[in-house]
């Protein structure tokens, strides 16, 4: 929910910043070209000394397309790391979000007792089933499950008979997101956000003297080109992880509220409350921090789910 709006987010400030460092380098190559060309209408009336000097003077600064440029990086860098902060809050709040004290008697006295759950019983525990640790020991006990099978054997004197035998049980597939995977995607995603803001020079990579890099920066950047060229933001990377991210969520939340449910958030945060909306973060926070059905409800309205701390 949140972060798949945050990785929106972060894909639309790194075009931000690629639009402005791409109109910095336009700039730069029509001031460059207008020097060239007046040098050249000076020549055989000025001496060459004179026009280097023109030339030299009216070169575009690098410095100033320095400042331009960091001072922009900064902006971008900002609003990206605070998005990518609230991808990691999601993502660790889903993870170690609690088990709730119901679900867990339930699936240990399903253990202790041995009840035999059908794939239907199975499958109501599953949509109940809402952190990643409740599927984990819900897929625990799908594997425990074991069923009586009637077997024909040949005993020690070589007769056949028919026994009842405890054998595993066909299995309930549970799924799981891939923690590890999930949580490298991310890693990899902000790493390459980092890169770009700091090695991008426009299009033509016409602005590289202005990001600051020394001689070995120089030659590395010439090795991260799907990077620096800005193809990084067109090879849908980004889709990618939002696809992963919800992988998970899909299976393990509801993904929209009934009108019944909806009814319940606009009676909490009634007609009174929304005279005074800035007041309004901090009962959502209230309501929602220890009470999980509440939070779950809310985190599905596009108008309060920010303000919920998931697993908080």
């Amino acid at each position: 929910m949140r972060y798949k709006t945050a990785l929106e987010q972060v894909k639309q400030i790194l075009n931000s910043y690629k639009d402005i460092v791409d109109n910095m380098e336009r700039e730069q190559i029509a001031e460059t070209e207008r020097t060239n060309k007046k040098c050249e209408e000076m020549r055989g009336q000025w001496t060459e000394q004179y026009i280097e000097e023109y030339r030299k003077q009216n070169t575009p600064a690098a410095d100033s397309k320095r400042r331009a440029m960091q001072a922009a990086r900064e902006r971008a860098k900002a609003l990206c790391d605070r998005n990518m902060e609230t991808i990691r809050g999601g993502i660790d709040g889903y993870f170690s979000a609690p088990i709730s004290a119901d679900f867990a008697r339930k699936i240990q006295s399903f253990s202790i007792l041995g009840v035999a759950l059908s794939d239907a019983e199975f499958d109501l525990l599953e949509r109940e089933a809402r952190t990643y640790t409740e599927r984990r020991l819900l897929k625990q006990l799908a594997e425990s499950r074991t069923e009586k099978r009637m077997r024909v054997e040949i005993d020690e004197h070589g007769q056949t008979k028919t026994v009842e035998r405890e054998e595993p049980a066909a299995k309930k597939s549970i799924e799981l997101p891939n923690i590890d995977v999930i949580y490298a995607a991310v890693e990899a995603y902000e790493n390459n956000v980092n890169k770009f803001l700091e090695n991008y020079a426009g299009e033509n990579g016409g602005l590289l003297e202005s990001l600051n890099l020394d001689l070995f920066g120089k030659q590395s950047h010439n090795l991260m080109l799907s990077v620096s060229s800005g193809s990084f933001l067109k090879n849908g990377d980004t889709e990618k992880i939002i696809e992963m991210l919800s992988e998970f969520e899909n299976g393990s939340r509801k993904q929209a509220l009934s009108d019944f449910e909806q009814s319940i958030i606009d009676a909490i945060i009634d007609d009174d409350d929304k005279k005074y909306p800035s007041l309004i973060p901090e009962k959502v926070q209230n309501v929602t921090k220890n009470n999980k059905e509440l939070a779950d409800l809310f985190i599905l309205d596009e108008r309060y789910s920010k303000y919920v701390k998931v697993g908080g």
